[in-house]
């Protein structure tokens, strides 16, 4: 019998994340409601060997090896492989709540290519659960309008359940640095019928030390920023866009500032004020910039 999904889960497969890639391997073989298979798809040489061993021996599901250890082109490979009628992704430190599969399944018609489930945030230090996007209902009037909101793009790595016909692997050849959901949302809202279902899917493991406090994550929100300026988005959320752009160019200057790289702290910081509104908003930093300067 021909399964109807193919969850895909990139993993580096080293010994240290043996416990979270077995549970997320856990979370997706006990869903029910829909067929599907899970392809692991082991990514670079840090494996641990007989964990690796282990996973290939396992019946349960397809383990496939990549020797680049890259998480975008392993992404990219899976989508490749997949021959369901729809597919999702797996981050092997986050989990699928039970039904998230038949949930997101079932809200499919003819008109939609991604049905998107809302999920939890879970902190591994406190064990404390937040929805992740608490007006997730509101979503369905204006997906590209909502991807501009503050709980940010509804499209994490494991939210999204794609028609296979329908979002193709150009989809995720073309992708950006650190902003690979977020830019992915944009095009799939741009060019796409999204539904939601507000019921859990996820959960999302937030580990000690978040990436999104690094220059690495910065930059890539100021490069999918310069992308989307390419993408003829409509009129209704430039606005929203332009404050985004000049917001962004005042975190990165105080980043940098902070860095004391002062030269890029300087070009941000005078991008954030090319529009009346930014500078406004963001001339008086300009004493925290000068300051720095003479350090």
């Amino acid at each position: 019998m021909k399964q109807d999904i193919t969850v895909s889960i990139a993993t580096t497969a080293e010994g240290k994340r043996k416990h979270q890639l077995e549970r997320a391997i856990a979370s997706v073989l006990s869903q029910e409601g829909c067929s599907f298979k899970l392809h692991i798809i082991i990514n670079g040489n840090r494996f641990d060997k007989t964990f690796r061993a282990q996973l290939e021996q396992d019946q349960r599901f397809t383990c496939f090896y990549r020797e680049e250890g890259h998480l975008p082109k392993a992404l990219i490979y899976a989508r490749q492989v997949i021959d369901t009628d729809y597919f999702c992704f797996l981050d092997d430190d986050d989990e699928l709540l039970p039904n998230s599969l038949s949930y997101r399944l079932d809200g499919f018609d003819n008109s939609l290519d991604v049905v998107v489930g809302n999920g939890v945030r879970c902190d591994t230090q406190t064990k404390e659960e937040v929805i992740s996007h608490p007006y997730f209902d509101d979503y369905q009037q204006d997906p590209m309008l909502a991807l501009f909101g503050k709980s940010g793009t509804w499209l994490s790595s494991c939210a999204g359940l794609f028609r296979t016909s329908a979002i193709p692997t150009e989809y995720f050849s073309d992708y950006i640095k650190y902003a690979e959901w977020s830019y992915l949302a944009f095009k799939i809202a741009l060019n796409h019928q999204v539904g939601f279902v507000n019921k859990p899917c996820h959960r999302v493991n937030i580990q000690p030390g978040s990436l999104s406090s690094h220059s690495a994550y910065l930059e890539g929100q100021m490069a999918l920023l310069e992308a989307l300026k390419s993408m003829q988005l409509p009129a209704r959320v430039m606005p929203l866009f332009n404050d985004k752009l000049i917001d962004t160019c005042h975190v990165l200057s105080v980043h940098y500032l902070s860095e004391g790289k002062m030269y890029k702290s300087w070009k941000t910081h005078f991008a954030s004020m090319k529009t009346w509104k930014g500078f406004c908003q963001y001339v008086l930093y300009t004493r925290h910039v000068i300051i720095g300067s003479f350090k």
